[in-house]
């Protein structure tokens, strides 16, 4: 760009960029000239003009040697005018929020919210640019004009469409944050601070409120929060602009918090929004948390997002790093924060803050400042009047020295705090621990190499990112290695109910005829028994504890509903974990791919991987699958299905998954749901959950591939495909081995892999495609994923394969029993078409429910499959099945049977030496039972 266009003074030079530090200027550059509190600009003007500065923007009285000199009232003003000319475009959708607490938590929440509606979004502030891909430090809360419009104008060229960002009073006071348009700006609160710079605290509101009455434009929002002293103020001010501020708080008229509770692990909000009342499940420690969210929440719809879009997602917010994290729970059942703030009005803000939460002790290890330098306000801090953590955190210990490079370098925590942590650790009892102190030294250097102070990791940054926080090398909990899964206190915490004695328990169950020895037994309520009638067989049996909702004879915790103390354990387990989760859904193929799966990752991790067992994929096995989770796994995989809309939505907010994966769309269910496109978005909710950088994989094979896409970019930071044509992750070649499986070769997103699988058939192909995309994405090791499924044995009642004796030899059972759907029997009857060197092929088929009103055209589709699968003999059981009966009788032997007991008869006095027999159905059919019938009466005829 020409300075005559940019500026419009007379000179063709060519500007290349700004800079306001003499020491970055470079041919073509505007320089800056400001006066600092340390430096004046104008004092390095001639060296800026040596290098190559093409014009300087100073005071009228400066002297500017041989190059225009562009001056104005405001010579700051001036160069951000120039600077936003030069730098744009940028993102269509910006925010800025002001205040003196809070802001760093409301734009990055704002950004949080936005990426979980569907926007690829950024926040910039104290802890840098935030996308979901990256963070990059700045080092200020309202970086430089120069560093702002570039990083904007970066953020446009990625692709991001909304930012939110601080302003500061001293950003606003040198005027970093102009030329950027902006669509909504918001306050937080006001209260002493910055009196080192301003010079007073008049003026420290007055450059606040330059974002309200400068740069805010005529048609933009302004949201504010209502309970501060200075609301009342900002609102007025607002107003005389012709706007109608968007009020949120107590006294809030766009947002009302009508109420506010604490619980052990976040805070239960009521709040009003236009005619409705709603509550909702905040998971965010503090109850000044509520105002960031609703501030972050107003902004959002301020820009467009719905309200039942921004209701959604502030019930999935992550904490913002560093500001009362939490790191992990303890074996009794004490949370731990961290918290990097480091003055004394913040530690006892953070004291306050947590306070509510506990019910026991709170426990603060406050480190003292990094360098020697700041000894001098540390003495401060320890004998300021009136600053006392006895008063509301009773035991206080102090990490003295935190010496950080050299220790870092030799173990994963200075030797103060490991100290500190031990002295805290001698008592654990349920208490918040309150661990502070500086931000840890980042790492420096390419942020595409792996760390030095690491082990091998994902090349993908991002995935790199979501591993270490998911813990797969990060912290692990206190009781890590101890078998105890769940400690009375835990219980109490999570449930709110209340133990009758201390005790401990190594597993989960909720049916006593599942009861190990150590088990915790809830006694569920049920349609046909109440579980409580069990709870003495489950104590005979081994159980170590019981929760109840009335009071029982042994070890137990008193709640007021058994199902949801349940699942108040299933969130508790997924708070308290680091594991990577891994969510998987489909009408086909789930249970399978995530039996596959954890097998991978199972080895991968060296045993240290977690599953959903059997089916337990439902609003009581999903809960109960996470409350069986070990707390110091790397790795789970849970299951998720439905019948209904909706049941997944709930299911994955629960899982909270890394990764979500759906398998396949058919028409399972349809009797519930109509359509195969309704089937496809109820199975798109598994998205709706993802944490933040998640992940989805779906399937390229399936005529509902856009529509799931769709759903999936609204929450996930990245999408994989898997299956044949363009997918991600496709078989370049799937043969048949000579085992009977496959040989595959799969080409991945930058490579390509050659394994086998022991099992038959194309729909295991697809499988495990599904399962090396999830690796891939991951970042893991796919060659250790291609021995593993190499390894993989047959899963009962889903392709588990038995060699049964009769007279004269051996048949071939291939036990399909646990569940049927259209596509499921396609597959399995084209498998059993593939069997080689056998005599005969015999199918028993029974029923596939909840098809509804278009059960009898499905069951009659099966026909071509049974024909085009040779099938010799077919067995078909109840009345469902007849519509396929009448198309392929003459064509197929066919017996016809009226139950399970019928068939399994028919099947045995039919039964010779090398026939190759399936059995599948809906898993409520019971052809288990035929399966454990025939094995034992063939076996028995020898």
């Amino acid at each position: 760009m020409k300075l005559r266009d940019l500026a419009g003074v007379d000179s063709d030079s060519e500007v290349t960029g700004f800079a306001i530090d003499h020491r970055k200027v470079a041919k073509g550059s505007v320089f800056g000239a400001f006066r600092g509190a340390v430096f004046n600009g104008e004092d390095f003007i001639g060296e800026a003009v040596e290098r190559g500065a093409v014009a300087v923007v100073a005071r009228a009285e400066a002297t500017v040697p041989s190059v225009p000199h562009l001056s104005d009232g405001e010579p700051r003003l001036l160069f951000a005018q120039l600077a936003s000319r030069f730098y744009g475009p940028y993102p269509e959708t910006v925010v800025a929020v002001t205040g003196t607490n809070g802001k760093t938590s409301t734009v990055e929440m704002t950004r949080q919210i936005w990426r979980m509606a569907g926007h690829r979004s950024a926040s910039i502030g104290t802890l840098g640019v935030t996308t979901s891909d990256d963070q990059v430090k700045t080092g200020l809360t309202t970086p430089d004009i120069v560093t702002f419009l570039n990083n904007m104008a970066g953020l446009k060229r990625l692709g991001i469409s909304h930012v939110a960002y601080e302003a500061s009073s001293h950003g606003l006071d040198q005027h970093r944050a102009e030329g950027v348009p902006l669509k909504a700006v918001a306050f937080t609160n006001f209260s002493r601070d910055h009196l080192d710079y301003h010079p007073s605290m008049d003026a420290y509101f007055e450059a606040k409120m330059r974002l309200f009455d400068e740069l805010l434009p005529a048609d933009g929002a302004a949201v504010v929060w209502t309970d501060d002293p200075k609301s009342a103020e900002v609102i007025e001010r607002v107003r005389k602009r012709g706007i109608e501020p968007l009020t949120a708080g107590r006294a809030g008229e766009f947002i009302q918090l009508v109420e506010q509770q604490p619980t052990a692990l976040g805070q239960k909000l009521v709040i009003k929004h236009g005619e409705g009342t709603y509550r909702l499940a905040l998971p965010l420690i503090g109850a000044y948390q509520a105002a960031n969210v609703l501030v972050a929440a107003g902004l959002a719809m301020a820009t467009g997002s719905s309200f039942e879009t921004v209701f959604s997602a502030i019930q999935r917010l992550a904490p913002v790093r560093g500001r009362l994290e939490r790191a992990v729970i303890s074996r009794a059942g004490a949370p731990v924060y961290v918290d990097y703030a480091h003055t004394a009005d913040a530690l006892e803000a953070a004291i306050a803050a947590l306070r509510p939460h506990v019910s026991n002790r709170l426990i603060t290890v406050f480190g003292q400042v990094a360098t020697a330098t700041r000894a001098s306000g540390r003495r401060w801090v320890r004998s300021r009047p009136g600053f006392r953590t006895s008063s509301s955190s009773p035991t206080t210990i102090l990490a003295a020295r935190m010496p950080r490079r050299s220790a870092r370098r030799c173990s994963p925590e200075p030797p103060a705090r490991s100290r500190s942590a031990a002295a805290a650790k001698q008592s654990l009892k349920p208490f918040a621990w309150q661990w502070r102190g500086h931000h840890p030294a980042r790492r420096q250097g390419a942020r595409d190499r792996s760390d030095h102070r690491r082990g091998r990791e994902p090349k993908n940054p991002a995935v790199r990112r979501l591993t270490r926080r998911a813990g797969v090398r990060g912290m692990r909990g206190l009781g890590e290695g101890m078998g105890v899964l769940w400690a009375s206190a835990e219980i109490e915490a999570a449930t709110g109910g209340r133990a009758s004695e201390p005790f401990e328990v190594t597993g989960v169950t909720f049916d006593s005829r599942e009861v190990q020895p150590g088990d915790l037994f809830i006694a569920m309520p049920g349609t046909v028994y109440d579980g409580h009638k069990f709870v003495e067989r489950a104590f005979a049996t081994g159980a170590a504890a019981a929760i109840v909702s009335q009071p029982v004879i042994g070890p137990h915790v008193l709640v007021e509903d058994t199902a949801r103390a349940l699942e108040d354990l299933g969130r508790a387990s997924r708070e308290r974990s680091n594991a990577l989760i891994v969510g998987v859904t489909g009408s086909v193929g789930k249970t399978s791919t995530k039996e596959a799966l954890y097998a991978v990752l199972d080895r991968i991790s060296g045993g240290k991987a977690h599953r959903s067992v059997k089916s337990y994929n439902n609003h009581t096995g999903v809960p109960l699958s996470l409350a069986r989770m070990p707390r110091d796994v790397d790795f789970a995989v849970l299951e998720m299905g439905m019948n209904h809309p909706g049941e997944i939505a709930a299911l994955t907010r629960m899982v909270r998954p890394h990764l979500a994966l759906i398998t396949a769309i058919a028409p399972a269910h349809i009797e519930n749901l109509g359509s195969e496109e309704a089937i496809a978005d109820a199975k798109g909710e598994v998205f709706e959950g993802l944490e933040t950088d998640g992940i989805a994989i779906i399937p390229n094979d399936t005529p509902h591939r856009d529509r799931l896409v769709r759903a999936a970019r609204r929450y996930a930071d990245r999408i994989v495909t898997f299956g044949s044509g363009d997918a991600d992750v496709h078989a370049l070649h799937a043969v048949r081995s000579s085992e009977g499986g496959s040989l595959i070769t799969a080409a991945l997103l930058e490579s390509e892999v050659t394994f086998t699988i022991s099992q038959r058939g194309e729909h295991w192909v697809s499988n495990a495609l599904a399962v090396l995309a999830t690796i891939e994405a991951l970042g893991l090791d796919v060659g250790v994923a291609g021995l593993a499924l190499a390894d993989l044995g047959g899963l009962k009642g889903r392709g588990e394969r038995h060699h049964v004796r009769v007279d004269g030899g051996e048949f071939l059972l291939i036990d399909e029993s646990y569940n049927a759907n259209p596509a499921s029997m396609a597959a399995t009857l084209k498998s059993l078409g593939a069997e080689q060197e056998i005599e005969r092929r015999i199918a028993v088929l029974g029923p596939m429910r909840e098809l509804g009103e278009h059960s009898a055209e499905l069951h009659a589709s099966l026909a071509p499959s049974v024909l085009d699968a040779h099938v010799d003999r077919v067995i078909l059981i109840g009345d469902e099945m007849r519509p396929l009966a009448e198309i392929i009788v003459g064509k197929v032997g066919v017996d016809m049977s009226r139950d399970v007991d019928e068939a399994t008869e028919a099947l045995l006095s039919m039964l010779r030496p090398g026939d190759a027999v399936l059995v599948k159905a809906s898993n409520s059919v019971g052809l288990a039972k035929l399966v454990e019938r025939v094995k034992e009466g063939a076996t028995c005829s020898i």
